[in-house]
């Protein structure tokens, strides 16, 4: 009785084995299987430092409006960066210090890159991207821009009060009467709505994310990146 037991099970302990080896080995697969625009530098998530887009997750072609939106370089470049971001994300934060001033000397001042920021607030950067609309209105968003990445550790919890952004504007000479009225009155919401929307359909999940020309990248990816779509594009 005993060696019919043991004869009995040694088999049924090999495909037991089987099934929880290969489950295993599916369930790995799928979890490696996400789309690099799935790991981009989201708060709390990977930076995608060094994840490259591989066309998953992208329509086939991009659709940017760029009419009204905050540029640097010449219009006529032959590259353009659009550049979908939030305020209060730590990894934009990380491509602002790093890796643009490196694009402004070599590419943006020598008009061969024009570079375009707009808004993809997914961490909680909505209403510090209206406030730099409203400096824009007084001819003064990229300070403003500069000046939330430059505040974002200390502040970034705190955009939605208007006493923090009237503290920005006055340190920037704007009119802060007319900067408050734009703040609170939402002028800007829209704006920012239709720019979010516009860069998930274009395939973004997380910030930041870039467009070099119908080039995807994603994360906080260093100069060299940028720089080896840029050339192949020139």
């Amino acid at each position: 009785m005993q060696e019919q037991n043991a004869s009995t099970f040694l088999p049924v302990a090999i495909l037991l084995a089987s099934v929880i080896l290969g489950g295993s080995l599916i369930y790995a697969a799928v979890t490696m299987q996400g789309s690099p625009a799935n790991l981009a530098g989201q708060t709390g998530g990977q930076s995608g430092e060094e994840q490259t887009s591989g066309g998953q997750g992208f329509p086939d072609t991009f659709t940017v409006d760029l009419k009204g939106w905050p540029s640097k370089g010449s219009e006529n470049a032959p590259v353009v960066i659009v550049e979908y971001s939030d305020f209060a994300c730590p990894f934009c934060k990380r491509f602002h210090d790093d890796t643009l001033p490196q694009l402004t000397q070599e590419y943006i001042d020598a008009g061969k890159v024009r570079f375009v920021y707009k808004d993809f607030p997914v961490v909680g950067g909505e209403k510090a991207a209206e406030a730099a609309h409203c400096a824009a209105d007084q001819g003064k968003y990229w300070e403003y821009h500069d000046m939330l990445f430059a505040n974002q550790t200390e502040d970034r919890g705190s955009w939605g009060n208007v006493s923090v952004h009237e503290g920005y504007a006055k340190e920037l000479g704007l009119n802060v009467s007319l900067f408050t009225e734009c703040f609170e009155s939402g002028k800007h919401q829209e704006k920012v709505a239709l720019s979010t929307r516009e860069s998930m359909e274009n395939g973004g999940t997380g910030t930041p994310f870039f467009l070099i020309n119908d080039n995807p990248i994603v994360g906080a990816q260093p100069f060299e990146s940028f720089k080896q779509i840029i050339d192949r594009e020139l």
